[in-house]
């Protein structure tokens, strides 16, 4: 689940060697044959959050921090100002994939909902 509000922090382990990767990507689409750009939210390791909501991201607010190449570790992070501007949905689609010696490879994916923030203080 990702909270509304709060900052996404989800980590990823046991993918499997991505020594030498050159991009990894976390995605989230209501359909998955949507094109990236309409995609809810979509970071990239070497830029950041690319989109979210299907409007360009402001690439700073997102991340991908691979930890362990070797066994396949990684912590994807998205801001709380813009895990805010995500509708509640559920069962929505998501992948991890990777590029690596120019292939695309999905090292994770399932099923992700977005629910209820109750508390709206933030100071």
């Amino acid at each position: 689940n990702i909270r509304r509000g709060d900052t996404l922090t989800a980590s990823f382990t046991s993918l499997g060697t991505m020594t030498g990767y050159t991009k990894v990507w976390f995605t989230v689409k209501r359909n998955p044959d949507h094109a990236d750009s309409e995609a809810e939210i979509q970071i990239d390791s070497a830029t950041g959050l690319l989109y979210i909501n299907g409007s360009a991201g402001t690439a700073a607010k997102g991340s991908i921090t691979v930890s362990d190449a070797s066994a396949g570790n990684l912590t994807v992070t998205l801001d709380e100002s813009e895990t805010a501007k995500l509708a509640i949905r559920g069962s929505m689609y998501y992948d991890v994939q990777m590029l690596l010696s120019g292939a695309v490879t999905t090292l994770a994916s399932g099923r992700v909902n977005v629910i209820y923030d109750v508390t709206k203080a933030t100071s």
